[in-house]
């Protein structure tokens, strides 16, 4: 590497994948590592913020934008009716899955 460059490591468990009996805390510092290790990945990509200027959260937002199917970024409202949903009766066969209201990205 040249001087300057740096490499950051950070490592996880499938803990942070599925989970496992009486280890829920354990999980979900390990997945919180997992999402942390995506989003450095951008904020801390410098070719990137310097081709395109602005800041790290404007480039994310613009990039989530434009790879998302729906091309928006979901709104609070789009959450709130999915835990709705999720709490009603409709719902009470679904458990432990990952519910992504992300506009199809």
């Amino acid at each position: 590497y040249d001087q300057g460059d740096s490499v950051m490591i950070n490592m996880s468990s499938q803990a942070g994948k599925r989970g496992w009996p009486e280890l829920s805390v354990y999980g979900a510092t390990k997945a919180g590592v997992l999402g942390m290790n995506r989003a450095l990945a951008v904020e801390l990509a410098p070719e990137r913020v310097a081709a395109e200027g602005g800041s790290a959260g404007d480039i994310g937002n613009s990039f989530a934008a434009e790879n998302i199917p729906l091309q928006r970024l979901q709104s609070a409202e789009d959450i709130a009716n999915t835990a709705v949903f999720l709490a009603s009766p409709e719902a009470s066969e679904i458990t432990g899955e990952t519910i992504n209201v992300g506009g199809g990205g």
